[in-house]
Parts: C-alpha cells; structure tokens; sequence
C-alpha cells in the first residue's frame, strides 16, 4: 500500500477502531461512526480474537486492501449508500459474509436491482429484533399463559428526534440522504419483525409530518395470510413512546421501556353498563424495550460471526439461504411503500 493510502486510512480511523485491535479473524467494515464503533465493541467482548480491517469511504481504494484473511464485512454508514458498497463488496470480496445496517435501499427505483443483488449474495441484514432473547422469553409467555392464537399486533414507537438540534446536523435531515425518513430508518425495524413471525400478506402505508420533504411520521396497516393484524405507528416528530401489544384470543401482552405485562382476559366487560374495562395483570416481569434493544444487537453479531467463520459449507449456504429468502420478503414489502415522488403521501401494497 502507498504512503498516501496509508495516510488516509489512518486519518478515516482515528479515535474509532478499539484500542486491542489484534487478532486472527478478520472482519472488515466500512464506517466507524458511532453505530459502527458500537458493533466493533460488541463483537470484541464477543470474541476477542476479531481484528478489524477499516474500508476507505472511495471504493476505488479498496483494491489496496488485503483480502486473504478477511471473513466478514460489516457495512454502517448513511443509508443512501448502503447498496452501493454491498455491490462493490460482493464483488471485491466475494468469499466474505456482509453484514448492512437496514434498510438497504431507501429509493424505490433501487428495489428490483437491491432484490437481484440480495437473492445472489451473502449478505446479512441489521433486523436485530430477529436474535433478540428477551424478545423469544416474551412471545413464549403465549404459550406458558395459554393465550391461544395472536389476533393482532400493534406497535407505537416515538420521540422527538426531528425537533432536536442534532437532526439538523444529521444526514438524516437531507432529503437526498434519507429520503423515507422515519420509514427506512426506525419502521422498517417492525416490518421486518412481523415479516419474519407471520409474513404478510398486505400492507398499506401513510405518510405525514414532514421536515425538509422527509416524513418523520408512518402509520403502516396489514395482515398476514392466516389473518393477523399489523398495526405500527413510529413518529421522530412525537414525545417519546414506546409500547407493543401482542393481542391473543385468550389475553394481551403489553410491552413498554421496561416493563411487560399479561392481561387476561382480553376482553372484560362491565355487567351493569355492558362496557368494555381493562383486564387484570395476571404476569408481569421487568423487561421491555430497553432489553430487547440491549440484547438484539449483541445476538445480532452474534449471528454474523457465527455464519462468517463456519467452516461446514453445507451449513453456512443454508443460513445463508434462509437470509436471502427472508431479507428478500422484507425489502419487497418495505420496498413498495418507498414513495415514487414527494407528493406521493399515501402507497399500499397488495
């Protein structure tokens, strides 16, 4: 590598690559920001024996990077150029497993190429909510309460990011950066969890409040195809909130910042005036978002290294597999709400 070259690495890095960075699994990743740093932390307490080999932000520097012992590569930067780097990736690095931070793509003219390029490669998409443990003991909560069949999921996930002063300095104030605002950079994340529990069989989308042609408000509405309901509201524009409801035959779980709670029955009604009142908590434990999103990530690289240094290829190409099935579903459904223009506020998919 040229001193110039050398140069710039060094400069891309500074003060972000953790300080033991040896080891003899290399994984490589591309933008050391504060998300990036954080997956390098996680994978370190992970394996201390992961080395970590920092791409260029010019492509057409990565051919001075040396490949040969390099397994995986994690790619977290702006959205905009997620696919970008994962085309190049697949094909300057095609033995290594990629893993992008969601959403992928964040323009609808960019889905029929990001579905080409995600069915005939190895890339893992950053839907952590998938891995998380906390999230499992939750849903497993149906079973040990006998709840009986899930008849609806509703999801409202907010705080005030686009009136602080730090989303004016963000890439994702810039319409040309994130232009699905609050869709590719937060809903996305539920879309993805109910597609990998139930799968959709339609879902519709609208869009509102926006901030520099960018919408920080969706409410997203579907149904899978053994009739479950899908409702998700996700705000950057409203106080913070965040509460899920998994609505059962047999009883409700209810899960906020910390806390998740069993109602049963789910519906109760008052035998004087015939109204609907709350049921009583039957199960409650001290767990919620907060621990979803704490372990998720952890699980998350978890996952990646176990898939990018599996020597059994027959085991590998079958996660492998199963990622691209999974992550081709997602995208397509969060890919037909992706507005074709500014003035285009309502999509559906059906």
């Amino acid at each position: 590598m040229g001193t110039e070259h050398a140069l710039y690495l060094v400069i891309d890095v500074a003060f972000h690559i953790p300080e033991d960075n040896m080891g003899s699994k290399v994984i490589g990743i591309r933008g050391v920001g504060g998300h990036g740093s954080r997956l390098m932390e996680e994978i370190k307490s992970i394996n201390s024996d992961v080395r970590f080999v920092v791409l260029p932000r010019k492509i057409e520097d990565w051919r001075y990077i040396d490949v040969s012992d390099m397994r995986g590569l994690i790619i977290s930067c702006p959205n905009v150029f997620h696919q970008m780097y994962c085309k190049y990736a697949t094909s300057r690095f095609p033995h290594c497993v990629i893993y992008c931070e969601k959403p992928f793509l964040n323009k609808r003219s960019s889905l029929a190429s990001g579905l080409d390029l995600l069915h005939n490669s190895n890339i893992i998409l950053g839907f952590n909510y998938r891995h998380s443990a906390t999230l499992r003991d939750i849903l497993g909560l149906a079973d040990m309460l006998q709840l009986g069949d899930i008849l609806n999921v509703s999801i409202r996930f907010s705080y005030p990011f686009c009136l602080k002063q730090e989303f004016k300095s963000s890439w994702k104030s810039d319409a040309d950066m994130s232009p699905s605002g609050v869709l590719e950079n937060l809903s996305i994340h539920f879309i993805d969890l109910f597609q990998y529990l139930y799968g959709f069989d339609s879902l519709s989308g609208h869009f509102s409040c926006f901030r520099n042609g960018i919408p920080m408000t969706t409410d997203l509405t579907g149904r899978s195809n053994t009739d479950i309901g899908f409702n998700l509201h996700c705000s950057y524009a409203e106080p913070c909130e965040q509460k899920l409801e998994l609505i059962f035959k047999n009883g409700i779980i209810s899960v906020t910042q910390n806390l998740t709670e069993v109602r049963a029955p789910t519906l109760v009604l008052e035998t004087k005036t015939g109204m609907c009142v709350e049921s009583p908590v039957v199960y409650s434990m001290r767990r919620g978002f907060l621990d979803i999103g704490k372990d998720s990530r952890r699980e998350a690289m978890k996952y990646f290294l176990g898939i990018a240094f599996n020597d059994n290829k027959e085991e590998k190409e079958s996660m492998l597999n199963s990622e691209r099935s999974l992550n081709c579903k997602t995208i397509r459904q969060y890919g037909l709400l992706l507005e074709k223009d500014c003035d285009d506020a309502h999509c559906e998919v059906g």
